[in-house]
């Protein structure tokens, strides 16, 4: 069990009265530091200064606060590293729970390495908005930023909007949306705006949302098309006709059927230590595939 205790005297201004004892709490906490430990920590009020409206004003130990949130039973350091492990690495979470259990003897549930992870992002959402004035600091000594704005969207659930500093290739701004409507892509383009100021040059897609919303906050930012957009778009136009008549080969051949098979069999040799997939990737890396 580790003590933490706080303040001994009322913080308050011209108070300085001794604090008094509202309660003791015990809270199992997992860290990578310190492993699995209970924490005792002493919660304190001033009898002069107790309520605010009608709420007690609590103190609790901002040592403990340094190592686990609020109301958590997982230091920073675990978020952190699940967080890392999850969104940096690509690890799966029966991947982070083994390590977790191995390396640090934690064991942690399924669910709460996904709820971790949300909190992970929650964190870096935080404070990235609290480094702005720094980020745009940043970008005025070097000139300025080209903003490069983008929608993606997977199947079955919402946009999410991100707009980039293409010169640094920093996000300065991503959010969900419900779709590709400029009404939906304004707040997001003013946030930018008010943030960091207007960027010399606008990149985007060709979308018509995008076009409207970039010329309502925008409207004396030179906007471009972006050369990818333009080419895959122009391309649909020009090569469809070609592009369905090798797709309908692939499909009469069974190529993919045929390469998901050789995958298959590559992952169980793989596996069983009995393949050097080397091997396989020297040949195609020669267009020479054994």
């Amino acid at each position: 069990m580790i003590i933490f205790t706080t303040y001994q005297n009322c913080p308050v201004d011209g108070c300085g009265t001794e604090l008094k004892v509202l309660k003791t709490q015990n809270t199992t906490v997992k860290s990578l530091r310190y492993g699995e430990f209970t924490s005792r920590e002493t919660i304190l009020f001033c009898s002069d200064h107790k309520y605010d409206g009608e709420i007690i004003i609590k103190y609790d130990s901002d040592e403990l606060n340094q190592l686990v949130p609020p109301y958590s039973n997982f230091a920073y350091d675990v978020i952190v590293f699940i967080g890392i492990s999850r969104f940096f690495h690509n690890k799966q979470k029966f991947e982070i729970q083994e390590e977790l259990r191995i390396k640090y003897g934690l064991h942690i549930s399924d669910g709460n390495i996904t709820n971790l992870s949300d909190r992970f992002l929650i964190y870096t959402k935080c404070v990235h908005e609290l480094a702005y004035l720094e980020i745009r600091s940043v970008i005025e000594g070097r000139g300025g930023y080209i903003l490069h704005i983008d929608a993606t969207v997977e199947e079955d659930s919402d946009s999410v909007f991100v707009g980039i500093d293409s010169v640094n290739s920093w996000v300065l701004s991503s959010r969900k949306i419900k779709s590709e409507e400029a009404k939906q892509i304004v707040p997001s383009l003013q946030e930018i705006k008010n943030q960091y100021g207007e960027p010399l040059v606008i990149k985007r897609d060709m979308g018509k949302g995008m076009e409207k919303a970039v010329s309502i906050v925008f409207p004396d930012v030179m906007d471009t098309i972006c050369h990818q957009h333009f080419v895959r778009d122009v391309g649909k136009d020009i090569l469809s006709e070609q592009y369905g008549l090798i797709r309908k080969g692939l499909i009469a051949k069974k190529i993919r059927t045929r390469l998901n098979r050789l995958l298959e069999q590559l992952i169980v040799e793989i596996n069983e230590m009995s393949y050097d997939v080397n091997v396989t990737f020297e040949s195609l890396v020669n267009c020479e595939l054994i």
